[in-house]
C-alpha cells in the first residue's frame, strides 16, 4: 500500500529538527545532573564547615580545660614545694623564740607553809613535781603557753585530792630554754585565763622576737596543712641526740634531777623544739582539731598555718586517737591572746 507523497513527506522528519531535540534533550539532562551535582556539593560542603566549626569549638574547649588542669597542677606542685620548704623555714626563723618551759611545784600545808613529806625509810622526804612544756614569744618579754603548764595542778585531780587533805600546790622555779641562749630564762607568772587552757609568763630579761599571729581565719579551713613546733617527750627528744654512752650516764637525772640534766643539756645546744606537720581537720570557735603528731611536752607549742602564721595553741591530746589533737584558735576572743 502506498501513502500519498504530501503524507510522506509529513511523517519523514527533517534531520536538522531531530538534531536539535537531541541538543536540547542533552543540554536539559546536564542541567538536571549538574544541580543536583551542585546541590550534593552544597550538602556536603555545609556538613563539613559544621564539622570544621565543631571541632574548633572542641578544640577550643580541650585547650582551655587542658589550661586549667595545667594550672591547678602547677599550683598543686608549687604549693607541695612550698610546704616542704616552709616548716624548714619556720623552724630556722623561730626556733629561739620557742622555749621548752619547766615548772616545779611542791604541796605545802596550808596552815603552816611546811612542806609535805612523804615517809620513807630512813625519814621524811620532800616530793617535787616537775613538769616540762612549750610556750613562744607573743611580745619580746612574754611567753605564752598553756594553764596546765605553767600551773600544773590546774584540774588536776592530784592536786584536788591533796587540796582536801590540807595542802596546797606551791611553784618553786620556772624556767624557759630557749635555743640560742646559753642557759635558762627565769620565768614570772604574768596571767592565767580564767575559762581556757591558757597562761602567760613574763621575760624579764626580754629579747624575743614575737612570732607572727594570723590576721583572718581564711587559711584555718578543714584539709589545710598545718605546722606544729614544740618540745614533744620534753628532755626525752633532746637527750636521744647524746651519744649513747652519754646518754646512758644522763638519762638517771631524768628522774633524779631533771632540772640539772635540762641546764646540762641546754649548755651543750641539744634544746631544740620539733616540727611536726599534719592537717586541719575541723575548725570550731573553740578548737581547732588537726593530726600533726603530738606528745606530752609539746602542750603550748604554736601551730602554725601553710601562710607561716600562728593560728592556734596547741592544748590537748584526744587520747585513745593519735590523729587528733586540739588547739586553742589564736583568734578567739581572750584577753590572753594576742592581737595580730
Amino acid at each position: 500500500m502506498r501513502f500519498p507523497e504530501h503524507l510522506h513527506r509529513l511523517r519523514t522528519p527533517r534531520p536538522w529538527l531531530v538534531v536539535l531535540c537531541l541538543a536540547f534533550l542533552a543540554v536539559f539532562i546536564w542541567l538536571v545532573v549538574d544541580y543536583l551535582r551542585l546541590r550534593s556539593e552544597h550538602r556536603r560542603m555545609g556538613a563539613r564547615v559544621a564539622e570544621m566549626a565543631e571541632r574548633a569549638f572542641s578544640r577550643e574547649e580541650v585547650q582551655t580545660q587542658l589550661a586549667r588542669d595545667l594550672a591547678t597542677t602547677q599550683g598543686s606542685v608549687r604549693r607541695l614545694l612550698r610546704e616542704r620548704t616552709l616548716g624548714r623555714a619556720l623552724l630556722e626563723q623561730h626556733r629561739d623564740d620557742i622555749c621548752l618551759v619547766h615548772v616545779s611545784y611542791r604541796y605545802v600545808d596550808r596552815r603552816t607553809g611546811a612542806p609535805m613529806r612523804i615517809e620513807r625509810a630512813g625519814g621524811g622526804t620532800v616530793i617535787v613535781h616537775d613538769v616540762f612544756g612549750t610556750g613562744f614569744a607573743i611580745a619580746r618579754d612574754v611567753l605564752l603557753s598553756n594553764r596546765h603548764v605553767l600551773e600544773p595542778w590546774w584540774q588536776n585531780s592530784e592536786a584536788l585530792a591533796k587540796e582536801e587533805e590540807g595542802f596546797l600546790p606551791r611553784r618553786t622555779s620556772m624556767r624557759a630554754f630557749c635555743p640560742g641562749r646559753s642557759g635558762p630564762l627565769d620565768l614570772e607568772l604574768l596571767d592565767v585565763s580564767p575559762s581556757r587552757d591558757l597562761a602567760t609568763a613574763r621575760v624579764p630579761e626580754g629579747g624575743l622576737d614575737p612570732l607572727p599571729i594570723a590576721t583572718d581565719d581564711s587559711a584555718v579551713l578543714p584539709g589545710t596543712s598545718t605546722f606544729l613546733l614544740s618540745y614533744p617527750t620534753g628532755l626525752d627528744a633532746a637527750l636521744a641526740r647524746v651519744s649513747e654512752p652519754e646518754r646512758s650516764r644522763l638519762y638517771p637525772l631524768l628522774r633524779t634531777n631533771p632540772a640539772a640534766l635540762a641546764d646540762t643539756l641546754q649548755a651543750r645546744e641539744l634544746i631544740q623544739p620539733l616540727i611536726t606537720y599534719g592537717r586541719i581537720g575541723e575548725v570550731a570557735p573553740e578548737r581547732i582539731t588537726f593530726d600533726a603528731p603530738s606528745a606530752r611536752g609539746a602542750s603550748g607549742g604554736p601551730l602554725f598555718d601553710s601562710q607561716g602564721d600562728v593560728v592556734g595553741v596547741n592544748s590537748e591530746v584526744l587520747r585513745g586517737f593519735s590523729a587528733a589533737n586540739f588547739a586553742i584558735p589564736i583568734r578567739s576572743r581572750d584577753p590572753m591572746l594576742p592581737e595580730p
